[in-house]
């Protein structure tokens, strides 16, 4: 993965440089009020001004990170153990699930929250039957 590094400059023509990553590409980019300018447009997030670079060098991403592209941050490393990811996941969704019912439920969205947490606990059902975990006995 090639990260870029962005060189910024201020109104006084002081330059900021990102971390040095390697190998990387250079880009210079102003910042002025409202965003920062790069290639004769201003962008206010990151990401926007990361999408316009990665066109340049000829990417043809959807989406892009503005931070993991500019080398500000690394991009998250998958868990060695992916039951370890599985249960991390199944946290973050059970404490907005339990966070929805306990605060968010109104009678206008009460029928679609019930609707929703129900159609999901038969897909997970569907997934805990599935053949694959089955064996291959099963089949």
């Amino acid at each position: 993965m090639s990260i870029c590094r962005l060189t910024l400059f201020s109104s006084d023509h002081r330059a900021t440089e990102a971390p040095p990553i390697q190998p990387y590409s250079l880009f210079l980019a102003k910042v002025e009020e409202g965003g920062i300018r790069y290639a004769r447009k201003v962008y206010a997030p990151l990401s926007g001004m990361a999408m316009a670079a990665a066109k340049d060098l000829g990417l043809k991403n959807k989406t892009q990170n503005g931070y993991i592209f500019w080398g500000l941050i690394t991009p998250p490393r998958p868990a060695s153990d992916p039951i370890v990811g599985l249960e991390r996941a199944w946290e973050r969704y059970r404490e907005r699930a339990e966070a929805l019912v306990r605060e968010g439920v109104t009678e206008e969205n009460r029928s679609r929250v019930a609707a929703s947490l129900g159609k999901h606990a038969q897909l997970i059902e569907k997934l805990g039957g599935s053949s694959t975990l089955k064996g291959a006995s099963a089949k």
